[in-house]
């Protein structure tokens, strides 16, 4: 142990000694891990947990201008800041005058670290970076923080490289208790490199914009290999950064992206009013090339006639989450030049109800634009539920529709005056203007809407759920099957052609990939010429997407029914499936993906109040279980260098994490037994997925084959029977997903709930008379209670949407999500045998959960904790393209 001398030669503890002597009860000091300008960082292992920590000890100087008492109480406010990229507080206090925090220890390096290493990083690298860092710092703004040192030094990247951002309560103690007092003893908070002007020039009241100017230093610096302003001191460096303009990006790096060169100098702008009012601002301007009225690239001209209000938002690129602002553009912008494209984000005040879940089609329909390209509809959650919005472009906000409640799937009319949607089973059309809903059809049992289109004959053509496909007239009469030569074809998102010889469609033999094709209505032959669903023809080209989220536009020659020539990419990062429409004035509307990138998954242990108490930066993980003993979680994940998934163990009081299966066939949806002895899981297999069970004491394993696709769901209380999702590949139920139960007897497996649409996620309640499941055989997605094993007895939990129902250890409660809050259910089950009674629903807590095809969370065996999938929070955006088909 190292100590320090006094003046009369006698030996006197170290502040390593007197700080171990005072916490040896709960942590035990291992050694120094650095030191810089405010404080010095100590390695230590939690006694209590078991578990490595980071214990953070500010310099004397520092902690006598702070004070104890002061600097506690503000930074048991940083205790509340819960986000995957922020690095959580788990303690802090006051050791003889010395100033200290714990925090997790974190395996890997800081940004400085790296950046010392390589000097510069990859572009996208950095991108991403700099988009994690955003959330956290846009997280904490909306709570009232500022962090004021944002730095290399203050991001730490994970062993997976994912960014988390540290001392938050070094810079709320200051800013708050510090006053004058830090001045006049000589400290400084901020580092000069990366402070905004209005930092360095001593002002106290900065806000987040002072952060955003920071991290746009801080991207510069990784993408030119040093800071936009250097010096030999403080003092020159200040100098610059207060008269200078930054270096031009791309003429330190030729490859940097014209638009991120122009994000990062809106972010280094002088004045707080001319930067982006938030980062979430700046990051979305990262995720689009976007034109900005202040840095317009030479060759592209400006919006003509844009209102103030207008020009700032189309600046920024984006909306500020949960403000009622929209982009001002006047009649002159819409109709802008043709060799122009002008890109934009809404970020509709609702939440976006609808996602994939990765087994069928996409379950809410796309935003649509109006023919002359000046409207959006798009359907979202507000208060009363589901509906469909309008948004003009030339308006600042969205409204309701009324009289469209739960309705999905929008369609225009040619002459855009009235809306056409699917709603409970009816085909209906309301104007655009206002007005009562007027009924087209009353659609079959089981003929869910699945895309469409109005053709200029006043002809309705669309799809269903089947992927049969369909007619009718605008103004109401008999539906009937559009004639095929071939009716074992599948489709998806029929699209009227010009001339009404033909349909563009999707043939999708699966209903989740697809090709593009053409019907012709005359002979009903069906011609297939490539990849990709949800095709639009425009301007003798057709755009279409792909599953992967991109947007592809390909020339289309209407005299021959067929392509014309090579594709191009126009977009990426769509949303799920046929998230996308195209005017015929070539103005483009698409959803951004709101399946969060899974390279940035978290696993999150928290309290019922959401606070997290541990987490874990995996590349990938999905389907997390607790086991009995509630310590242990089963979950899938990615291998470091692998892209096949296994089943892995991780201790969530140790931090260990175990794999289980190792053999590269994608161990996916990991079951406990009952008595946790065994874990079911899914393989893959010729043509799909099959069940396997494994003792974990290295006793046999089972394999249970079975043609399609199934994945485990839960077993049943007596371990003899597992839940699982079945999608036959083949057959009348082809690509639907039903309930089935597989016996561990070896007896065939049966089917338990084979209802129209998708019956996924089954849950078997704690005394296994019951299965919770959801289902959308209302069009979108619910949470049933079905009886158990014969089912009969029916209650529906949700309410406005639901998805992957968790019971409570006692079977009271049920859990599940709407959007990004988990929701409980308290049932009342009555006289035996009846169906329950939802007697409340209340909010539990609010996590960037991410959405799988079984749940991606549980809840703990004393019923106190949860388990959770985060990702970086989902917002809900939709990217205009102004003139985007040249």
């Amino acid at each position: 142990m190292e100590t320090a001398s006094s003046r009369d030669g006698q030996s006197v503890p170290s502040t390593l000694q007197a700080l171990q002597s005072a916490l040896g009860a709960h942590y035990v000091l291992e050694g120094e891990l650095g030191r810089g300008g405010m404080a010095t960082v100590y390695r230590a292992r939690d006694v209590r947990h078991d578990r490595p920590v980071a214990v953070k000890v500010l310099h004397p100087e520092l902690a006598a201008v702070l004070g104890a008492q002061r600097f506690l109480a503000e930074i048991h406010t940083t205790a509340a800041l819960q986000h995957p990229h922020i690095l959580p507080l788990f303690d802090s206090g006051n050791v003889d005058g010395l100033l200290y925090y714990v925090m997790p220890y974190v395996a890997g390096e800081t940004l400085r670290g790296r950046l010392t290493r390589e000097r510069q990083l990859p572009v996208d690298e950095a991108l991403r970076i700099t988009r994690e860092v955003a959330s956290a710092l846009d997280y904490a703004h909306r709570h009232g923080v500022i962090h004021r040192d944002v730095k290399p030094e203050n991001v730490l990247l994970d062993e997976e490289g994912r960014a988390l951002v540290a001392d938050f309560g070094i810079a709320l103690a200051v800013s708050h208790a510090a006053g004058e007092r830090l001045t006049q003893s000589g400290l400084s908070l901020g580092t000069p490199q990366y402070m905004a002007p209005e930092q360095a020039a001593g002002e106290h009241a900065v806000d987040a914009r002072a952060d955003v100017y920071a991290l746009g230093a801080v991207l510069y610096e990784m993408l030119a290999g040093q800071p936009p302003f250097t010096g030999a001191s403080a003092q020159a460096v200040i100098a610059k950064l207060m008269t200078e303009a930054p270096p031009a990006l791309t003429r330190e790096r030729r490859s940097v992206p014209p638009h991120v060169e122009a994000v990062v100098t809106r972010a280094l702008e002088k004045l707080p009013a001319d930067r982006f009012p938030s980062a979430s601002a700046f990051a979305a301007a990262l995720a689009e090339p976007v034109v900005t009225s202040s840095l317009v690239r030479p060759g592209i001209r400006r919006l003509p006639r844009l209102s103030l209000v207008g020009a700032a938002l189309v600046a920024t690129g984006a909306l500020v989450a949960g403000v009622a602002f929209g982009v001002i553009l006047d009649r002159t912008a819409l109709q802008s030049s043709p060799r122009d494209t002008w890109r934009f984000i809404i970020e509709p005040d609702s939440g976006y109800l609808g996602s994939g879940f990765g087994f069928g089609t996409q379950r809410s329909g796309p935003a649509v634009i109006s023919p002359d390209g000046h409207t959006v509809v798009f359907r979202a959650s507000g208060t009363g539920g589901p509906r469909l919005y309008v948004r003009r472009l030339d308006e600042l906000t969205e409204h309701s529709l009324a009289g469209t409640e739960d309705g999905d799937w929008p369609l225009f009319s040619p002459d855009g005056a009235w809306v056409a949607f699917y709603s409970n089973g009816s085909l209906q059309k309301i104007r655009l203007t206002g007005g009562a809903p007027v009924p087209i059809a009353q659609l079959s049992s089981g003929a869910y809407f699945r895309g469409g289109s109005w053709a200029q004959d006043d002809t309705i053509f669309f799809a269903d759920e089947a992927g049969a496909l369909y007619r009718v007239a605008a103004a109401g009469g008999v539906v009937s099957r559009v004639a095929l030569a071939d009716t074992a074809l599948r489709f998806l998102s029929p699209q009227a052609l010009p001339g009404g010889r033909a349909l563009l469609v999707a043939v999708t033999p699966d209903l989740i990939q697809g090709r593009i094709g053409v019907v012709d209505r005359v002979s009903g032959q069906v011609r297939q010429f490539g990849p990709g669903v949800a095709p639009h023809y425009v301007r003798g080209q057709i755009v279409y997407s792909t599953y992967n989220g991109e947007l592809y536009r390909q020339p289309f020659a209407l005299d021959r029914l067929d392509t014309s020539g090579a594709a191009e990419r126009i977009a990426s990062g769509v949303d799920f499936g046929a998230a996308f429409d195209v005017s015929p004035a070539g103005a483009l509307v698409y959803r951004l993906s709101s399946l969060r990138n899974p390279d940035s998954t978290t696993l999150v242990v928290m309290d019922r109040a959401g606070h997290a108490q541990r987490v874990f930066s995996i590349r990938e993980v999905w389907t997390p279980r607790f086991a009995a003993d509630g310590r242990r979680v089963v979950h899938g994940g990615l291998a470091p260098g692998h892209d096949s998934g296994d089943v892995w163990i991780t201790d969530i009081v140790a931090g260990t994490r175990q794999r289980v299966t190792a053999d590269a066939k994608d161990g996916n949806d990991a079951q406990w037994s009952p008595d946790g002895r065994s874990i079911a899981y899914t393989v893959n297999a010729p043509g799909g997925k099959d069940i396997v069970v494994q003792a974990l004491d290295g006793g046999r394993v089972r394999h249970f084959p079975r043609p399609g696709t199934q994945w485990t769901s839960d077993w049943v209380r007596d371990g003899n029977v597992l839940l699982f999702t079945d999608v036959p590949a083949t057959g009348e139920r082809a690509g639907d997903a039903d309930i089935w139960v597989q016996p561990l007897d070896g007896t065939p497996p049966r089917p338990y709930l084979t209802e129209p649409g998708h019956q996924v996620g089954a849950r078997a309640s704690p005394n296994g008379h019951w299965v919770a499941y959801m289902s959308d055989e209302t069009g979108h997605f619910e949470v049933y209670v079905q009886s158990y094993p014969t089912p009969g007895s029916k209650t529906v939990i949700s309410a406005g949407g639901g998805v992957h129902p968790i019971w409570s250890p006692d079977g009271r409660t049920l859990y599940y999500w709407q959007s990004d809050q988990l929701v409980a259910a308290r049932l009342d089950f009555g006289a035996a045998g009846t169906a329950p009674l939802v007697r409340g629903r209340t909010p539990v807590l609010r996590a960037s959960y991410i959405a799988g095809a079984n749940a991606n969370y549980d809840v703990s065996p004393d019923g106190s904790r949860f388990v959770i999938v985060t990702g970086p929070p989902r917002a809900n955006r939709l990217v205009v393209a102004l003139n985007a088909l040249k």
